[in-house]
This record gives C-alpha cells, sequence and structure tokens, in this order.
C-alpha cells in the first residue's frame, strides 16, 4: 500500500527508523550465518515505507553485518540524536548471553558465543544508555533475536524513565524470544520467522482488528500466531502509551458505523481489545476472557491430582473444534499458576508447551535447550539413542533452574497439544516412536511414581483415538488415564458468548447470544466441534461494532457463524487482486 496516510506514528517528520541486521560473520566464527538477515532487514524496510507511512528520508540507511560494536554503538546514537517524535531501532541477527547473564547484540566481528563479547558484541545495556538522551516521544525498539527476554525494562536513565511514564507516549521493547529461548530462521524461508510473521501482519492486516494497526495490536498477534507455528512467543515491556502507536492503516478493518449526529464519537477502537479469538485457541494470555469451562477445568484438575500418583500421561481426548486447546491453554495452565492444583508447589513448577509438528523431538528439544543449557542438536542425539533418559534431561532442566539444587515437589507440567500431529505430520516412524517414548518416560520414573519429574499431558483428537492404540504406551494411557472433553452445553455456550464481552467492558445488543446460539443450533450434537466458528464470527462482529456494542447488524454483517470464513477469505481475495 505505497502512501500510506502519515497518520501512522512513523509517518511524522520527526521519526526516524534504524534497521540493524548481522547474518554474516568472520571466517572462524562458531556463530552459524543466517542468511535471511539481509532479506529481511531490506523487505522491512520498504514495507515501513510502503505500509506504515515512513517518510524515505526518515528511514536511515540499513546498517548490515555492522564490524565491530563501536559501529553498531555509533549508529544507534545517531539515531537517536536525529528522532524527534517516533524512534525505531530494529535488530535481527544473535542474540548472547554473557558469563554475566547479559544480552550482548552480535556484529560480524563476533567469533565465540561466549569468549570476548564485551569487545566484539554490543551489550544492550549500551543500547539503552544510547537512547537515554534521544527527544523523540516514543522509543521503539525491537529484538528479533535469541534471548531477547533479558532485555527488561524500559528505556535510558531514572530520570527519562520517569518522564516517559508521565508522558503522553514513552517506550516499548519487543523482544522475540523469552530471555531463555532461541530466535528462529527456518530453512528456506526468505525472512526470520518473527520478522517474517510481523510483515505479513502490516501488510495484509486483522480482519478482527481495529483501523488502525497498533504496535501492542502487533505483539498480542504475534504472541498468539507463533506458538501455534511451534515459534517462541514474543514479550514486551513497556512505559507510558507506547503501545497505542498506530504502525500502519488496517486494510481489512471493517468500515467505522457513522454515529449520529447527536451521540459522543465512541472511544478510540485502538483502546479496546477484542475478548474472542478467532480460529485461534484461547491462550494464558486470553483467560480472563476464557469461560464456559470451569466446571470442567476444576473436574480436570481433581483428576489430575489423583493420576500424578501413578505415573504416566493423561490423555485429554475430544472433538476437533470442542475447544481442547483453549482449555489446556487458558483454563488448565492458568489454574495451575493459581495453585488450584491440589499438590505441593504446583503453583511454582515450570509449564512447557509444544505441538508436536513434523519433527515431534525438535519441538521436544527446543523446548529443553534453554533450561538444561545443553544445544537442541545435541538434545535431539541424546532422544534418539535413548528416548527414556527423558526424565533425566527433565530433571537436569530443573536443577539448573533452581540453582543447581532439587527443590522438594519440583515437577514440570507438560502439555503436548494436537497430539495427533505425531501421526499426521511426523512421516517418520522411528522419531515417532522416540517421541512417544520420551514423553511417556518424563512422566514416570524408576522411583516411587512421585518422584516423576513431569506432569504431562496429551492433548487428542477423538478420531486419531485408534491411531493410539498401536503403541503399548499409548494404551495405558487411554484405558487408566483418560479425559473426555465433553461438548459445552447452551447454558455454557452463552456464557462464553456473553462473559468475556463483560469483561472487556463491552455490550451485546438484545437478541445477538439468542441469534448466535440458533445459527450454532445449540441444542444439537452438531454444535459439539463448531466452537472456533462461533469465536470467528465473534471475532468479526466485534470488528464491526457500534462504539461499545456488538450488534445483530455487525453479525449480519460478516455472513454468520456458518459464512463467516467464507466471506471473509472473498473479501480478503478482492483486496488482493
Amino acid at each position: 500500500m505505497p502512501g500510506a496516510p502519515s497518520a501512522t506514528g512513523l509517518g511524522s517528520p520527526g521519526s526516524r527508523a534504524l534497521l540493524v541486521g548481522t547474518g554474516h560473520h568472520l571466517p572462524g566464527s562458531r556463530l552459524p550465518d543466517v542468511p535471511a538477515v539481509s532479506a529481511t532487514v531490506r523487505e522491512l524496510g520498504r514495507t515501513l515505507v510502503d505500509d506504515c507511512g515512513l517518510r524515505p528520508e526518515n528511514l536511515l540507511p540499513p546498517l548490515l553485518d555492522p564490524r565491530d560494536p563501536i559501529e553498531l554503538g555509533n549508529a544507534v546514537v545517531a539515531a537517536a540524536k536525529q528522532a524527534e517524535d517516533v524512534l525505531l531501532i530494529y535488530y535481527v541477527g544473535h542474540g548472547l548471553v554473557s558469563p554475566g547473564n547479559e544480552l550482548y547484540l552480535a556484529t560480524a566481528a563476533t567469533d565465540d558465543l561466549a569468549e570476548g563479547l564485551a569487545f566484539k558484541a554490543l551489550p544492550y545495556q549500551a543500547v539503552r544508555d544510547a537512547l537515554s538522551n534521544c527527544r523523540a516521544r516514543s522509543i521503539i525498539v525491537v529484538l528479533d533475536c535469541c534471548f531477547a527476554g533479558r532485555a527488561r525494562g524500559s528505556l535510558g536513565t531514572a530520570a527519562t524513565d520517569a518522564f516517559a511514564l508521565a508522558s503522553l507516549s514513552g517506550s516499548y521493547v519487543l523482544a522475540s524470544a523469552s530471555r531463555d529461548e532461541q530466535a528462529l530462521a527456518m530453512p528456506g524461508e526468505p525472512y526470520t520467522a518473527f520478522t517474517g510473521e510481523l510483515l505479513r501482519f502490516l501488510r495484509e492486516g486483522d480482519p478482527g482488528g481495529p483501523p488502525g494497526l497498533t504496535i501492542e495490536g502487533a505483539y498480542r498477534h504475534l504472541r498468539r500466531v507463533l506458538p501455534l507455528r511451534r515459534l517462541p512467543a514474543p514479550e514486551r515491556h513497556l512505559s507510558g502509551r507506547a503501545g497505542d502507536l498506530v504502525l500502519a492503516v488496517n486494510p481489512v478493518a471493517a468500515p467505522a458505523p457513522t454515529p449520529p449526529a447527536s451521540q459522543a464519537p465512541p472511544e478510540r477502537p485502538d483502546e479496546q481489545i477484542c475478548p474472542y479469538p478467532g480460529l485461534d485457541p484461547f491462550t494464558a494470555d486470553d483467560a480472563r476472557f476464557f469461560f464456559g469451562r470451569a466446571r470442567t477445568t476444576a473436574e480436570l484438575l481433581t483428576r489430575l491430582a489423583n493420576w500424578s500418583q501413578e505415573g504416566g500421561p493423561v490423555a485429554l481426548v475430544g472433538l476437533s473444534g470442542a475447544g481442547k486447546s483453549s482449555l489446556l491453554r487458558a483454563g488448565l495452565l492458568p489454574a495451575v499458576k493459581r495453585g488450584e492444583l491440589p499438590l505441593p508447589g504446583a503453583g511454582t513448577w515450570a509449564q512447557f508447551v509444544l505441538a508436536p509438528g513434523e519433527h515431534p523431538l525438535d519441538s521436544l528439544a527446543g523446548q529443553l535447550a534453554g533450561p538444561t543449557g545443553c544445544s537442541k542438536a545435541e538434545l535431539i542425539a541424546e532422544l534418539r539413542t535413548d528416548p527414556a533418559r527423558s526424565a533425566d534431561l527433565v530433571r537436569r532442566a530443573l536443577r539448573r533452574q533452581s540453582g543447581g539444587q532439587d527443590v522438594p515437589g519440583g515437577r514440570l507440567l507438560l502439555v503436548v497439544d494436537q497430539f495427533e500431529e505425531v501421526f499426521t505430520a511426523c512421516q517418520d516412524e522411528d522419531e515417532r516412536r522416540c517421541f512417544i517414548t520420551a514423553v511417556c518416560s518424563a512422566a514416570a520414573s524408576d522411583e516411587a511414581p512421585a518422584a516423576a519429574p513431569a506432569l504431562v499431558l496429551l492433548g487428542i483428537r477423538a478420531d486419531f483415538y485408534a491411531s493410539c492404540l498401536a503403541y503399548p504406551e499409548l494404551v495405558a494411557v487411554l484405558k487408566h488415564r483418560h479425559f473426555p472433553v465433553e461438548p459445552m452445553t447452551p447454558e455454557q455456550l452463552r456464557e462464553a458468548i456473553e462473559r468475556p464481552a463483560e469483561v472487556a467492558g463491552l455490550g451485546l445488543e438484545t437478541g445477538l447470544a439468542d441469534t448466535l446460539l440458533r445459527d450454532l443450533r445449540a441444542d444439537r450434537e452438531f454444535a459439539g466441534g463448531t466452537l472456533p466458528l462461533l469465536a470467528y464470527a465473534l471475532w468479526l462482529t466485534w470488528g464491526r461494532r457500534e462504539g461499545r456494542t456488538l450488534t445483530l447488524a455487525g453479525y449480519g454483517a460478516t455472513g454468520g457463524i456458518w459464512d463467516a470464513i467464507t466471506q471473509q477469505a472473498e473479501l480478503t481475495y478482492a483486496g488482493l487482486t
């Protein structure tokens, strides 16, 4: 969308953007080159100009493969001196952790994972220092690198932080991964995984979103969709109202209704959060909007407490679209963190969520790599050689996370969502068997069953029940520790429709809930697997709300529960042609 209006936050004359990418290193470096970095930085620059309204002259020359930390630091300082309105600093490359557990940004001179970082890579603290005297009203830092979550806190000195908190804008740090996770560039993909999805969001927009795509909206989108692709969930740290900064116009936003002349203008839609996830499952971030499954969650917690003494995984089985993923992610996991699982120390347990994907051992090793201090390649090799050693790996991770000590009652809560992918996506029978053995062994022990290092839950689609019976370990799970997810009742569905809106401060027009339930055929068995369709229709209806009210007219404009997806696909296609 060339010529995007300057109403976006980056469109003002005083805005500046500095894009930095380190994808190549000196010969002999222990850091692998990342070929996608260069293309990622260049495409990001084009998108900022074409879709985000950044003036071409305000896009500073991209800094690719800075030769050393001095060149990188000087570029940040120069950008900070020029910006008066919005400053965007965007880094793509390797993030490294020093012996003092501080985040460093790699340069072309960086040749080791830890040795020599003080003079071959730029400490993130130096970025903070460089930005401390910046006059820009909003400072946005995006780090697409491993361990980016270590970039904590707002930017600058105590004085500038206080100013940011009191000002209209402030600072925003968007990190592509947590403090112990690795950011990814998938083989064969033109862009890094994090920035590639951000580019798609800025170009294609959000059908259920407001007219303006904000940096906070981008974060919520990335945090929802990336984990579903078995990629790290981003983190963010902000001060003031920097999250309200509009990055781009939403090309697929529903037209805003025109209120009567006598009616007060509605609050800015950018300040409202949609309480419905669309076709995606609810996550732990959405727990306050997750309703209709309280009784099921409580029953599952009780069963888990009883079954935990036996050892072995627990199978959560239900129809496709029955809400298994949402129950696990937004129901069970937050409840455990709140201390509602009646087992000693359960509220402090580490929680991992993964989906098997094409290479389930990669997925499992990726979760354990950071906590164990081992590389993913080492863990994959170890699991292939002896998958039953997974219990030892989990113990190693727990011990390392607790400073080298064994914590009484300490365990890992591992959720394997969409377990059926071991049959649909994984084509390697040996890897499939190794993965099944590994997750089952992690929940067992040679000692007393209570000593099992992990409590493992498998979310399984009901139509793959028979596939599981071909594996003896899973037969025992389905026979002794099987929890069925029943379809929601009409009363529970009404709660799932009405209560999220209430929590978000929204209203439903009289008759809307009844219409949704009727269209869903909630009194029939056919409604058992249609929760994503309901959530998607509500998501689109939210995008067509009038002020703070979801209306019958807005719902009708979506095409209704059964036609919303088809209609939206046609609108999106029309916008691309």
